[in-house]
């Protein structure tokens, strides 16, 4: 019977164009991303496949070993210690976090059954991590902030609710027919979030106790928002401003619009796009008063921003900012001109110290996107697109 080499017929094929016939390559180069593609060795192969009879298969992969290859954490600087990651909650598709002493809090923009019946904002117990639902509201959950008493959110229906730290059933604070909600701030006496009206976005304010409500400033962004005990941190006509409280005078602080931003006691850290759709950002440093602007890391791929508890508690948690470090998520072989199709999924957690120095990745995941970062003296807490809320133990820290 008439035999013939098929990777050696396929060897000399290569030059021409192809077809596939009932799923063998008769020719080359249309069927060379399929899974009956023709080898030798497993170098012929494309990532993820192996050479078996001639023939380039996807290869098997346990679960276990499936589900270490989607987190690898790197072991901490100077010892071989890797620490572990914990799962603490799933479904909860938030795109906003914040935290206090006892607790992190986050709202799920996706509730009831499109998000497995979840509660529109929860919490897990740093110290017992048990989950409770707080309350349930309009489904489109966004921004998250709290204070000494209360858990307050905003929805995209143009709604503001609190409900008690203790217990209780959610309030209605504020709510508007023609607005959509996005990010959330508090200090000791108000609450200010960013909206989307009609035409334009907006900064709004209003007591904790109700009142008049306040629009601080018109043609705003719509995520970039952070407070200080003297001031609200925005951008407007795409540039980055403080309004000063007491005077009510908007201060232009930088030509360069902020997509997000962040407080310490001392300077303001804002992410810049790279272009107008791309995720990729610069991540900039400048004193609260304007001064000595300086470029700390490039290329990262930042949303949502906060800073400890000790510090200004406010709603978004992307970047976070500590006494020491700032981290942030970053994702290079996305934004890198080789990056080839399907690497996009491959995302890293990292910090770097306030100077600008040391530069540290903390773990990297295949497939899904952070969605949220929170960190405290302990742990570092991070929740992905997947809906997965997980905590990763800080190096150096002994219980």
């Amino acid at each position: 019977m008439f035999s013939f080499n098929r990777p050696r017929l396929h060897q000399l094929l290569s030059g021409f164009a192809s077809i596939c016939l009932l799923g063998f390559c008769l020719l080359v180069s249309a069927c060379s991303d399929s899974s009956s593609r023709f080898c030798q060795w497993a170098g012929d192969c494309p990532s993820g496949r192996e050479c078996t009879g001639g023939i380039c298969i996807e290869k098997e992969v346990s679960p276990k070993a499936k589900e270490r290859q989607m987190l690898v954490v790197s072991p901490c600087p100077g010892t071989k210690e890797v620490p572990k990651a914990t799962l603490l909650a799933s479904k909860q598709y938030s795109l906003y976090l914040a935290q206090d002493n006892e607790a992190v809090y986050w709202t799920s923009y996706r509730s009831g059954k499109e998000g497995g019946g979840k509660a529109a904002v929860s919490r897990v117990r740093k110290s017992l991590l048990q989950v409770n639902s707080l309350g349930h509201s309009p489904s489109g959950a966004m921004g998250v902030a709290v204070d000494a008493t209360h858990v307050y959110w905003v929805t995209r229906g143009g709604k503001l609710f609190r409900v008690p730290k203790s217990g209780g059933n959610p309030e209605l604070v504020h709510s508007e027919k023609n607005g959509e909600f996005h990010a959330i701030a508090l200090d000791a006496t108000h609450v200010y979030w960013t909206q989307r009206g009609s035409t334009q976005w907006m900064v709004k304010s209003l007591s904790k106790k109700g009142g008049v409500l306040t629009t601080i400033a018109k043609e705003t962004g719509f995520i970039a928002l952070a407070v200080d005990s003297q001031a609200v941190y925005f951008s407007w006509q795409k540039q980055l401003v403080k309004y000063d409280k007491v005077s009510g005078k908007i201060k232009v602080l930088h030509r360069l619009n902020p997509r997000e931003l962040v407080l310490d006691d001392n300077h303001v850290y804002w992410g810049v796009a790279v272009s107008e759709y791309s995720r990729a950002l610069r991540i900039f440093k400048m004193s609260k008063r304007g001064e000595n602007p300086r470029l700390l890391a490039s290329h990262s791929s930042l949303v949502h921003m906060t800073s400890e508890p000790s510090v200004s508690p406010v709603g978004f948690s992307h970047l976070f900012v500590d006494k020491e470090h700032l981290y942030y998520r970053d994702n290079d072989e996305c934004m890198a001109p080789w990056a080839k199709e399907g690497e996009c999924g491959k995302e890293g957690l990292f910090r770097i110290k306030k100077d600008g120095t040391q530069p540290t990745k903390i773990l990297h995941q295949l497939d899904t996107y952070i969605t949220g970062i929170i960190v405290d003296e302990r742990f570092i807490f991070w929740m992905s697109n997947d809906g997965s809320l997980k905590r990763l133990k800080r190096c150096g820290w002994k219980p």
